[in-house]
């Protein structure tokens, strides 16, 4: 099955659905968004904005992101190795209290 989804252009996001389908799980989950991800700054129409910084609008998009969906995201998409450690902490931890 790995060998199948890895041979195609799925994002490897995908293979944990596919692979609760094949077993027919996928009845079992819970159907809510997960992943904090900005598509309205999208680089190319094809990728998210990658978050390589913590400018104003990054916090602006963050916070209203979780002011219409609380409670439902459990990790930011497209993170780059230059964001500021301390803002991901934060994140995290405030909202594993």
């Amino acid at each position: 099955m790995l060998s199948l989804l890895s041979s195609g252009h799925a994002g490897e996001e995908s293979y944990a659905a596919v692979l609760l389908l094949n077993i027919n799980r996928l009845k079992n989950v819970i159907k809510k968004k997960t992943t904090l991800v900005d598509w309205k700054r999208t680089p190319n129409g094809n990728n998210p904005y990658k978050f390589d910084a913590w400018t104003k609008t990054d916090e602006e998009h963050v916070r209203e992101n979780f002011r219409m969906h609380p409670n439902e995201h459990m990790f930011m998409r497209k993170v780059g190795a230059t964001f500021p450690d301390n803002v991901l902490r934060k994140h995290i931890f405030d909202n594993f209290k």
